[in-house]
């Protein structure tokens, strides 16, 4: 039998461990967003450089292609970069705590109107979505319900049915997305 000072120094281990770990996990995504950020800053500069590179360029096609190859990414993600730091100018880019992806995100559904991106945006960072919230708000208020992209674990919480097939699932999705424009 284990005495109560041996049980209760296992417990202040356990307690220790459960500290570290958790602690640890904090660090590791402080960490995570630390690098995240550093990549949302390079694609910025990137589409930085880019705009300058072509207010000194003849030949913008090729210049373009030499350019994303000689610094190793594929032009069409420079090109991605140009529009964007194009479209958002630095001051628009530090507006929101969101990531580049945001900003991709509602760029590519107003690249005409700056204004309907920047609305989109500010949804975004008003009510802390991720990426993927953004994208589902975004395929829900064009009317493309089809679009929305949901986890099994969201269906099953959402519709309650495990035994909902993905067609089911696909169909409530559409009926709810036709009463939310309804509404």
């Amino acid at each position: 039998m284990i005495d109560t000072e041996t049980r209760l120094q296992e417990l202040q281990r356990q307690e220790n461990v459960i500290y570290d770990s958790s602690s640890r996990y904090d660090s590791l995504v402080a960490m995570g967003i630390e690098a995240r950020e550093l990549k949302d800053a390079s694609q910025w500069a990137i589409g930085d450089i880019g705009i300058e590179l072509l207010n000194e360029a003849k030949d913008e096609k090729i210049t373009k292609t030499e350019f994303a190859k000689d610094i190793g990414i594929g032009r069409s993600a420079f090109v991605e970069y140009i529009a964007m730091s194009q479209f958002y100018d630095t001051y628009m880019r530090s507006t929101y705590h969101l990531s580049y992806s945001h900003f991709r995100q509602a760029y590519r559904v107003n690249k005409k109107t700056l204004e309907k991106a920047m609305k989109l945006l500010e949804y975004a960072n008003d009510n802390n979505l991720t990426v993927d919230g953004l994208a589902r708000e975004i395929a829900i208020k064009s009317g493309k319900p089809e679009c929305i992209k949901m986890s099994l674990e969201d269906m099953i919480t959402k519709y309650g049915n495990i035994q909902m097939t993905v067609r089911e699932s696909i169909d409530a999705i559409k009926a709810e997305a036709k009463k939310d424009q309804a509404d």
